[in-house]
């Protein structure tokens, strides 16, 4: 019986220390619990005012730019202004040039136009004139004219002083020049057309020219007696464009 009532004495012990144990752990847990959700609305606090700050700046920013916008715009309808007076004060007395020269040239051409006009005028007047003063004559009558005898054609003559010419007796190889001199007695340039030779021992010159009438010149006749022997007589034949139309020439001579 005494037993029974320590153990329940000490039954009534534990279960008082641990009522006390579970109270002060409530404490506890309240404790800390109140601590927490204070940290927390501290920070929630601090949020705020953060986002609030952030609010703050972003709306200062937001004007800065809206007032650098307006200087812009500003400016920009000033520089628009600006050239809107510059096309004003230059284009329009340009314009106006334009125009005072238009109205000088349309009364300079209308002038013109006149002057051509009256010279147009005139021309035809003189033409009409002229005109008149031709038919006039055409309808004078035409005074015969006096028949006129064709002239004679003029024609050239050739005359040599001397038709021949003796060398005498040469050495075989020895050479002989001559000039055969004439004249042209006819009244009409004389031309020499072309000289022949009877062989190839003679070799001539001539005038390429004509020889005007009165005028003289020279036939030139070269003679080589190589490989000759004997009596010689090489003929020289002159052709012409006035009379005799061909006429001959002689060397006469021996080769010893």
């Amino acid at each position: 019986m005494k037993t029974q009532s320590i153990f329940f004495v000490c039954m009534l012990a534990v279960s008082f220390l641990l009522t006390q144990c579970h109270s002060h752990e409530t404490e506890t847990t309240k404790e800390v619990g109140t601590a927490a959700v204070k940290a927390i609305s501290d920070k929630a606090m601090e949020a705020k005012e953060a986002g609030a700050a952030a609010a703050t700046a972003i709306s200062d920013k937001a004007m800065e730019a809206k007032e650098a916008g307006t200087a812009a715009a500003t400016a920009m309808a000033d520089k628009a202004m600006e050239a809107k007076e510059t096309v004003q004060k230059n284009v329009a007395p340009t314009a106006e040039s334009i125009k005072e020269k238009v109205k000088e040239g349309t009364a300079t051409l209308a002038a013109t136009k006149s002057d051509v006009e009256k010279k147009v005028v005139a021309v035809k007047e003189k033409a009409a004139t002229a005109v008149k003063e031709v038919s006039k004559e055409a309808t004078k009558p035409v005074a015969k004219k006096a028949a006129t005898k064709p002239k004679k054609k003029g024609k050239s003559a050739i005359k040599f002083e001397a038709l021949s010419y003796g060398f005498g007796k040469i050495k075989q190889g020895e050479i002989v020049k001559h000039d055969f001199k004439f004249k042209n007695v006819g009244n009409a340039p004389l031309v020499i057309k072309k000289v022949d030779v009877s062989c190839g021992c003679t070799f001539p010159s001539y005038p390429f020219i004509p020889i005007e009438p009165g005028k003289e010149g020279t036939i030139g006749i070269t003679y080589d007696s190589k490989n000759k022997a004997g009596r010689q007589k090489p003929v020289i034949t002159v052709v012409t464009n006035g009379s005799p139309r061909t006429l001959k020439l002689n060397l006469e001579g021996y080769v010893e």
